[in-house]
């Protein structure tokens, strides 16, 4: 009688290289320096961002990381009470009639930890002498992402991976639409969390849309797949789900407040019972009410338009706003499928 064989050769054989690859990626991890969280700042610095709301990001921002209690509120309550940081800008640059995406890192990485709790008012201080300049013109979301989910894959620190993202979600002058961006970044396991900034006009000219930020691009970078499992979705380092914070676009809380609840929830999250808690479950355009008061979206909303992110290139190949929709995976081999591109696609040796 044949034996009965559990799985096909060629998945047995792919297990094996699987595993070979997963010895290799381990041993040249050594390297790296372990941290509790890896958390990049990606600001939109195009047209469609007043230079008023684009210099009190940096501001806000400033004067959190300044705060001589930065570390005890953020960084402490970490199990290993480490937080590695970096910030970039994007815009694009024109050129007659074109215009070519520009990503800036505008402060590299800084490791705030017990042994260096003052480089989180460096980093402050980095932020506004490294953003006199902005970009300015078209808003590359798609080129932005992709360049900072290779940053997370490649820089020298071995952590979870967030993205802290600010825009209105409206995407212009990118060579990469942002859902496929984002689903990039959603297979390498690194949660992207939105706050949205108001527009004040399009990145073209006045702004005629009835909308001042763009939900539906904003909630599907934060969660590309929404028909996926909640349990196998990027997390934020408390587990809970990835969002699109909307407080400072309504006009329900300062730039300042709104970065910061966003950061809680990002670094220490339900650790310290601090108010930072989602309702996972929400599915509503209203987001889901934090005990903080502040108004977030889990990204996991299914109505109509939010999962379709419109992309249609222009005859130049510059994506905007209105990209075709990408089918969602159906079933957990999808996911699995997914899964397997990313780890042959990974570029981080972990």
């Amino acid at each position: 009688m044949r034996p009965l064989t559990l799985l096909p050769k060629t998945l047995m054989g792919a297990a094996c290289a699987f595993s070979i690859l997963g010895y290799g990626l381990d041993a040249s991890a050594a390297n790296l320096v372990p941290v509790d969280i890896e958390l990049v700042f990606a600001i939109d610095a195009s047209d469609s961002i007043s230079s008023e709301d684009y210099n009190q990001q940096i501001n806000a921002l400033n004067n959190i990381f300044t705060n001589p209690n930065f570390f005890n509120k953020f960084v402490d309550p970490l199990p290993t009470k480490s937080l590695a940081v970096s910030a970039y800008q994007f815009g694009t640059t024109s050129a007659g009639t074109s215009n070519t995406p520009v990503v800036t890192k505008i402060v590299d990485w800084t490791l705030i930890n017990e042994e260096h709790p003052s480089s989180a008012a460096d980093f402050g201080q980095q932020l506004v002498t490294g953003s006199q300049t902005k970009i300015g013109n078209w808003s590359p979301i798609g080129n932005a992402i992709d360049t900072i989910v290779n940053d997370l894959l490649t820089n020298n620190y071995k952590g979870h991976k967030v993205m802290n993202l600010s825009s209105d979600g409206f995407n212009f002058g990118s060579t990469i639409q942002p859902f496929y961006a984002a689903s990039d970044a959603y297979v390498e396991g690194i949660t992207i969390n939105v706050l949205a900034i108001p527009a004040s006009q399009l990145d073209y000219g006045p702004l005629t849309s009835n909308e001042s930020y763009k939900i539906a691009t904003l909630r599907k970078i934060v969660d590309p797949y929404p028909n996926v499992p909640a349990d196998l979705k990027p997390k934020n380092f408390d587990g809970s789900p990835a969002f699109v914070m909307t407080d400072y676009a309504d006009g329900l809380v300062s730039l300042e407040v709104a970065f910061s609840s966003k950061l809680l929830k990002e670094t220490v999250g339900s650790l310290t019972g601090s108010g930072s808690s989602t309702d996972s479950g929400s599915s509503t355009d209203s987001g889901s009410s934090t005990d903080s008061g502040s108004s977030t979206d889990s990204g996991s909303s299914t109505d109509s338009g939010s999962s379709t992110d419109s992309g249609s290139s222009t005859d130049s190949g510059i994506f905007t706003d209105d990209a075709e929709s990408v089918p969602e995976p159906s079933s957990l081999l999808g996911l699995l499928g997914i899964t397997v591109l990313g780890l042959l696609g990974q570029r981080k040796q972990r």
